[in-house]
């Protein structure tokens, strides 16, 4: 028999009171690694600075002196006439110096935020996702966050990668495959937390049996917390930090608890811990 929403939310809000402070501080780091993930794409966005600016008096040829009666004069080889271009042209050549230089600084910190979320954020983000699962028990201790640098951390590495990679690939077609695929790999932290021994691709077709016929209920049971979102944008992401983040999180776990037990234990029983 499937658990309902409520079943799940009330589970998580009593594991939410035996552990409450270092629950907060995991589910800071959660917060904390979605937003490295958010600055990772916008450092992308950054890095075109480099095409931003141009001189548009590149392709204008003059020269000037003075006449007998020392008036100036002008010759030009090109479109228009204008005696501030060569003032306009060092302006445009500066602009075009900073442009290099803001688009060459953007995309070395782009490189070294992908390189900090692949080895470390998200080996993080694994070992965040056990602590919350196994606080659903007993209260966690933080070296729980740490367990994906202990056990597999090649295999974690890899596999978050390789998700985040195929999300964003099947993002392209259209917006939703990319919804589809991100609840398919759900369960791909939990399991490389609750089993470093599985493999890359036993995790992914894990993930995808468990999510089998759960992905609009998945859904339903994160539409169910827009209420608490909204209550933690405008308290400015206080409310997010003491209650609704790891509230969430410890529901998400409680959700893949039940759906493992409703498999019969084939894949994961939610309860394991190494």
């Amino acid at each position: 028999m499937k658990r309902t929403r409520e079943s799940l939310k009330m589970q998580a809000k009593a594991s939410l009171r035996t552990n409450y402070w270092k629950l907060v501080l995991v589910g800071l780091l959660i917060l904390l690694i979605n937003g490295g993930s958010t600055g990772a794409t916008a450092g992308s966005t950054a890095s075109n600075a480099i095409s931003t600016t141009t001189d548009n008096y590149v392709n204008e040829y003059y020269d000037y002196g003075y006449n007998d009666d020392m008036e100036i004069y002008f010759d030009y080889y090109g479109d228009d006439i204008d005696p501030y271009a060569g003032i306009v042209d060092d302006t445009a050549s500066n602009f075009s110096v900073f442009g290099i230089f803001f688009g060459v600084a953007a995309v070395i910190a782009l490189a070294v935020v992908l390189v900090l979320e692949i080895f470390v954020l998200n080996p993080l983000a694994v070992g965040a996702h056990r602590f919350f699962l196994v606080n659903l028990r007993f209260p966690a201790q933080m070296r729980e966050v740490l367990c994906a640098f202990d056990a597999n951390y090649g295999v974690s590495v890899k596999t978050m990668l390789l998700r985040d990679v195929k999300i964003v690939l099947w993002s392209l077609l259209f917006v939703f495959p990319g919804i589809v695929k991100a609840y398919e790999y759900r369960m791909v932290p939990y399991l490389l937390a609750e089993c470093p021994e599985m493999s890359r691709k036993e995790v992914f077709a894990a993930s995808a049996d468990l999510m089998y016929g759960n992905k609009w209920r998945a859904f339903v049971l994160d539409l169910s917390f827009i209420g608490w979102n909204i209550l933690s944008t405008v308290t400015l992401g206080l409310a997010g930090i003491f209650y609704v983040t790891p509230y969430q999180q410890l529901t998400n776990a409680a959700f893949y608890q039940a759906v493992c037990q409703e498999k019969s234990g084939r894949i994961g029983d939610g309860d394991r811990y190494n």
